[in-house]
């Protein structure tokens, strides 16, 4: 059931952009790099790989078996050199606290920690829900909010280790929520990222308080699965970008060589694609 709503929401995507407007042909000002060069440009890295700071943990979304993690890590990997790249997948997740628990558990597995609280320090390529995965595991279990289950809510009582995140890169995370969430109210997952839920306001705050990470928000225009103008808080720019000629504004996103040669470029210390001030989301 679960696939295949999963495949429902890419159809329903794909359906809605076709009916509605067309951004594709919209260039920011800011972040004004053509798919053509941004192709070209990740080859070159390719051919010049370098040794990254920190290893990197690359987060799927929501429903997603692995194919978005397993794609964005590639790109990593092929554009790096004795790097650790660690993709995963939260397709059976029951809750936001039963996936940190999955990411900790992943990472403390390949990349073991001596530090008794928290993790190495990471940075993390996330698409969609996995942004607020990496969050959410940011926070000390004992701070954590309360994160739903099918049968109601729970406060986080595990003993596992905090995230340690340097740079958190997310490409079309519900920040503010996911405009089309209520349709997978069956979800515990999808109730949290509803607008204006009491996990994301707590994920709000901790970040206002703390700053526990770099953030780096990216956007597709036409996204009508979470909204394009929900992918970041109030606070922290957007770098969008048009949508592509297939997949719509969110699915595939993952994927798009403009935001992963970005995301690329600061991760190995060179000047990046965009440009300050960052452009308003248009109209």
């Amino acid at each position: 059931m679960r696939k295949m709503f999963g495949w429902s929401m890419g159809l329903l995507s794909s359906v809605l952009i076709a009916v509605g407007g067309c951004a594709k042909g919209r260039v920011n000002p800011s972040f004004a790099l053509p798919v053509k060069k941004a192709k070209h440009e990740l080859d070159m890295m390719a051919e010049n790989p370098k040794q990254l700071s920190r290893p990197v943990i690359v987060l799927g979304g929501w429903m997603d078996p692995g194919f978005s993690s397993e794609g964005m890590a590639n790109f990593v990997r092929k554009t790096t050199q004795n790097t650790a790249v660690i993709p995963i997948a939260f397709f059976g997740s029951s809750s936001f606290d039963d996936s940190a628990n999955k990411l900790v558990k992943a990472l403390e597995d390949e990349l073991p920690s001596i530090e008794a609280n928290e993790t190495v320090e990471v940075d993390v390529i996330a698409y969609s829900m996995g942004g607020l995965i990496a969050r959410y595991a940011a926070i000390p279990p004992r701070e954590a909010p309360v994160s739903s289950t099918t049968f109601g809510t729970v406060v986080a009582t595990t003993t596992r280790k905090r995230l340690n995140i340097r740079n958190l890169y997310t490409i079309c995370t519900p920040h503010k929520g996911a405009s089309l969430a209520w349709l997978g109210s069956f979800d515990p997952n999808a109730r949290d990222m509803k607008a204006g839920s009491d996990f994301l306001m707590h994920l709000d705050q901790d970040y206002s308080m703390n700053r526990r990470f770099e953030l780096r928000t990216y956007a597709r225009l036409d996204d009508v699965i979470v909204g394009e103008e929900n992918t970041a808080p109030d606070d922290v720019p957007i770098w969008w970008v048009g949508r592509a000629a297939m997949g719509g504004g969110h699915s595939w996103a993952e994927q798009d060589p403009r935001i992963l040669a970005d995301i690329l470029r600061h991760m190995r210390d060179e000047p990046t694609y965009t440009q300050m001030p960052p452009a308003p989301l248009p109209d």
